[in-house]
């Protein structure tokens, strides 16, 4: 709590190669801090399958404190578990690692800087007020823009600033990896008139 009190003014979190602004946490128990493990968690939204995640011992403890144990169980790939509307981010302060994802969805926004030390946030104002970026016009997408109301891809149209993609998390090297895919069906396969006459023997 006192690493917390101490850089996590104004809900911003200040480390030594990352900066995370405002999460829109509305839940008070984030930012969730484990002092031994030198831990921290917040979760902006919900995750509706937690307790049948846990193991049955652990279905009593806290929201955090399930997650760092799915998460010290099985890594990056717990983000392909979860079900629900959310944006998670881990710091693993020991290590210097920092994991943030979104749901599959992406139903809730998230954003990080391009250059720089790493700023996260759910909103791009907040990341400005970081003061670690200025604002730059990403003229390369603005056509796509204004085609499709929309940018696909990471891009914004903010240059220095990307978007988390749905399905992905994103490391504290700002590479993106896709976590879910859509199940391909596959195709049916052409049976002649004779084998299905056969089959129906």
């Amino acid at each position: 709590k006192k690493y917390l009190k101490k850089n996590f003014k104004n809900k911003m979190i200040i480390g030594k190669n990352f900066a995370l602004a405002n999460l829109n946490v509305s839940n008070s128990i984030y930012p969730y801090y484990n002092k031994k493990k030198n831990l921290i968690i917040c979760l902006d939204g919900y995750i509706t399958n937690l307790n049948m995640l846990v193991n049955k011992n652990d279905v009593n403890y806290g929201e955090p404190q399930q997650l760092e144990k799915l998460f010290e169980k099985y890594g990056t790939s717990l983000f392909s578990m979860l079900n629900g509307s959310f944006n998670i981010l881990i710091f693993d302060l020991n290590k210097d690692k920092f994991y943030f994802s979104k749901d599959c969805i992406g139903s809730k926004t998230l954003y990080y800087s391009k250059n720089g030390i790493l700023s996260v946030s759910s909103s791009i104002k907040h990341i400005y007020e970081l003061k670690q970026e200025r604002f730059i016009f990403n003229k390369k997408v603005f056509d796509e823009f204004l085609v499709h109301g929309t940018i696909f891809g990471k891009e914004t149209l903010h240059k220095n600033i990307l978007k988390v993609l749905p399905a992905n998390y994103v490391t504290q090297n700002r590479k993106s990896h896709c976590y879910w895919y859509p199940v391909k069906k596959e195709k049916p396969k052409k049976v002649s008139f004779q084998q299905k006459v056969k089959n129906l023997e």
